[in-house]
């Protein structure tokens, strides 16, 4: 996580990690069980069926902690997050992550604008 985290980073342009609060939604695309059917395994891929299984959203929180340092100085700077799961052909983990503005606290959507770090191993 750390090194994609780095590599994420130096491709958008910066050289050192964030000090300010942060928004973060974490995307992870999981794998099809290849025991599913082919019209189940369709019914995933368009998102008609989530993946309920494990790793649960508290897990896939718990790998931000290997890009403090790296994306934040230290997680704490992380006040809003959101972390969806979905089914998919490629399996990753994509962070993105905005500055957390002192609107935001009233209109999340107002803050759906270009994040400053996006990043997802390639």
């Amino acid at each position: 996580m750390r090194f994609a985290g780095e590599e994420a980073r130096n491709r958008a342009g910066f050289s050192a990690p964030f000090d300010c609060p942060l928004r973060v939604r974490v995307t992870g695309i999981f794998m099809v069980p290849q025991s599913w059917s082919t019209k189940k395994t369709e019914q995933a891929l368009a998102g008609q069926i989530a993946p309920t299984t494990k790793p649960d959203w508290e897990n896939i929180a718990k790998t931000l902690d290997g890009l403090t340092s790296v994306i934040w100085r230290d997680d704490a700077l992380i006040v809003a997050g959101e972390i969806y799961k979905f089914f998919g052909v490629n399996p990753c983990l994509h962070v993105e992550v905005w500055r957390w503005t002192s609107g935001e606290a009233n209109s999340l959507s107002s803050a759906m604008v270009t994040p400053l770090f996006s990043g997802a191993p390639r």
